[in-house]
């Protein structure tokens, strides 16, 4: 990616996760094994001081990290076409469609949203890094919807900070496989990395690592259907995230 050292900034939201399970979770490009490593060359802190893999974060604990270049190249500007959903001069709101990976990693550096950005606006380089382009929060490569690109360093680091914040509600559809009979609720439940597919996310207990998930929904529309194979029905589901773990809305 770039070819200097990148100081990133995380609040913790909430207490008893190890150092290195919530690096995993916060930087979705990199695996434990190399955040470990990252940690065994004292690239981390907690409130500011130096902090090992196995150490217990406290909620509003402050982590910093030093990361490493982990791309080589040079992130190239590529003309894909962009819709445009919102521009000013702080801002910009694109429809990222679904297969388009946000930010470029190792065995994936083009067909991104950044390199469409730095095409669009060779300038976005200079807010966030190269790899950032301005890019301020991201969605999975299979999900499409509204992502905030800032224009400027100043937007970008507001911008950044009202995430961090929760001060932005986020809003998903999503269509799911059966009929679903409650027409609104909350679903709480702990989730974590699988221990047997380190990929994927399950329900786990928080006395094995989960981490409190809160997820309310609220039925669109009920569809038939011929195909499902947990029933005759699909349904549409309007989820807000409460909380923000990995894969939430999957789980």
């Amino acid at each position: 990616m770039a070819d200097q050292n990148q100081l990133l900034e995380f609040t913790v939201d909430e207490s008893g996760e190890r150092l290195d399970r919530f690096l995993v979770e916060q930087l979705s490009d990199v695996s434990r094994a190399e955040v470990q490593r990252w940690l065994k060359e004292g690239r981390a802190t907690v409130g500011g001081k130096l902090a090992k893999a196995s150490q217990k974060l406290a909620a509003d604990d402050i982590v910093t990290l030093l990361r490493p270049p982990t791309v080589a190249a040079v992130i190239a500007a590529e003309d894909i076409p962009l819709e445009v959903l919102y521009e000013d001069g702080d801002l910009l709101v694109v429809n990222k469609p679904a297969g388009m990976v946000t930010h470029p990693a190792p065995g994936q550096t083009s067909g991104t949203l950044v390199n469409a950005l730095l095409a669009r606006d060779p300038q976005q380089a200079a807010v966030g890094g190269p790899e950032r382009a301005g890019i301020v929060h991201r969605l999975d490569r299979d999900t499409s919807g509204a992502l905030v690109v800032a224009k400027t360093p100043d937007a970008f680091r507001h911008l950044k900070g009202q995430f961090k914040r929760r001060q932005v509600d986020k809003t998903y559809l999503t269509l799911v496989e059966g009929l679903v009979e409650v027409l609104e609720g909350r679903i709480e439940a702990p989730i974590a990395r699988d221990p047997r597919h380190r990929k994927r996310m399950t329900v786990i207990s928080e006395q094995r690592g989960g981490r409190r998930s809160v997820t309310a929904f609220r039925v669109v529309n009920i569809y038939r259907s011929s195909v499902s194979q947990r029933g005759d029905h699909f349904t549409l589901l309007e989820v807000d995230l409460l909380t923000g773990r990995t894969h939430q809305i999957r789980v």
